[in-house]
């Protein structure tokens, strides 16, 4: 394995009764570097994707993250050593704001406890902070506009920025380009981003290595230079 990879995955393994989702995976990803996992439907990608994030057990193998063996750690304390996660479908409060959207996640971030009965804009700290990712997204002029206002893009950008207010090492894709392609290129600042399924020519010309699932075997990723 490479020391200094930000990421370490060993030999992982994910059965569900006679389908192995994942099988024997080993792959690193090293700090600020864009790696995608490509395949076809059903061939493990989400499901890697959701051992990575702690949101999915694994059977076997083992996940090392920032030096720290991370395998049985719970989701929440793999946020927050820096390691998030976006989902394929939009997960957000559709009758909140999008600068509430994004206050929460900060908020969860700073490991504060939620406070429904005290608006978070009240926080002007928490704003502040949520204003500099929705200057990131791009997002900034619909601070104020209900999240179910949005464009389906722009649900996607606002979905995967409350990921980015976490302020990650990492952070892990599934499905970035539907609707947000252009995000991974926003969101990388020097952040390592695993990447679900790319559709490929958008891929090419932001991934810098990949790794193959084939059917419902995950293959070790090869090196690939693709085009800038």
């Amino acid at each position: 394995m490479n020391t200094g990879a930000l990421l370490q995955v060993k030999d992982l393994v994910k059965q569900f009764g006679a389908l192995r989702a994942t099988d024997h995976v080993t792959l690193d990803v090293l700090p600020g570097e864009i790696h995608a996992l490509i395949g076809p439907n059903g061939a493990g990608k989400t499901s890697l994707v959701a051992q990575l994030s702690g949101h999915l057990p694994s059977d076997s193998g083992q996940i090392f993250f920032d030096g720290h063996n991370v395998t049985a750690m719970p989701t929440h304390e793999r946020v927050h050593r820096g390691l998030a996660r976006s989902f394929q479908i939009t997960r957000l409060f559709k009758s909140f704001t999008v600068l509430d959207n994004v206050s929460l996640s900060v908020q969860a971030r700073s490991g504060n406890s939620f406070s429904f009965w005290r608006p978070v804009r009240s926080d002007k700290a928490l704003t502040d902070q949520a204003m500099s990712v929705l200057q990131e997204l791009g997002l900034q002029d619909r601070a104020h506009d209900s999240a179910s206002e949005l464009s389906h893009g722009e649900q996607r950008i606002l979905e995967l920025g409350l990921a980015v207010a976490t302020r990650p090492k990492l952070l892990l894709l599934d499905e970035p380009m539907a609707g947000a392609g252009h995000f991974v290129d926003r969101a990388r600042h020097g952040r390592g981003v695993p990447i679900g399924r790319p559709h490929i020519g958008a891929g090419q010309r932001r991934v810098g290595r990949h790794g193959l699932t084939r059917g419902h075997s995950a293959q070790p990723p090869g090196d690939c230079c693709l085009p800038g």
